[in-house]
């Protein structure tokens, strides 16, 4: 604010070509908004360097998508989003890994029936996966950036795991 302030109280005229001196504050303002963008890109990615969680992220991506508005920012946040949706891709292998390695023997909270602790866990791996899913879904942008073979390529791998999680606390309800 105080950058685009100080340009208008210049009282430039524009009407006398003679004087450059517009110029030179035009390119000054230029500079001085292109180092308020840079600092802003800084900002943005030391918070998304805090942050762990999927979840979490989209959560910020969305805060900032709201705010930045400039080009140069948007295209920083895209690049983000695609960071984002790796990461994601990532969780999705890991879960799928766990529930691979415990899905003969979840872990069932304290004081649970063992079909009710199986069903419980298997809700819990579902809920961790589809939540930044939808929110992908939501996101505008994502078709943008990605395509839509890149999104729809993890669909298959949703679709299966979804399937698999109630069915297998469906078996090791009969085996009990």
């Amino acid at each position: 604010m105080q950058i685009k302030q100080g340009f208008r109280a210049k009282n430039h005229d524009l009407l006398d070509y003679h004087n450059n001196k517009f110029d030179r504050d035009f390119v000054e303002f230029n500079v001085r908004i292109s180092e308020l963008e840079g600092a802003m890109l800084q900002f943005v990615d030391h918070s998304f360097e805090k942050i762990s969680s999927v979840s979490h992220s989209l959560d910020l991506l969305h805060k900032f998508q709201n705010i930045l508005q400039r080009e140069s920012l948007k295209a920083d946040l895209d690049s983000k989003l695609k960071l984002i949706f790796m990461n994601y891709g990532l969780e999705l292998e890991k879960t799928q890994q766990l529930y691979e390695k415990l899905k003969s023997s979840p872990p069932i909270p304290r004081n649970a029936p063992p079909v009710a602790g199986s069903i419980m866990w298997s809700r819990h791996l579902l809920k961790r996966i589809e939540e930044p899913m939808k929110r992908f879904e939501e996101n505008q942008n994502v078709l943008e950036v990605f395509g839509e073979r890149s999104f729809v390529e993890f669909a298959p791998v949703r679709g299966v795991f979804l399937c698999l999680c109630p069915a297998a606390s469906h078996k090791g309800s009969h085996a009990t």
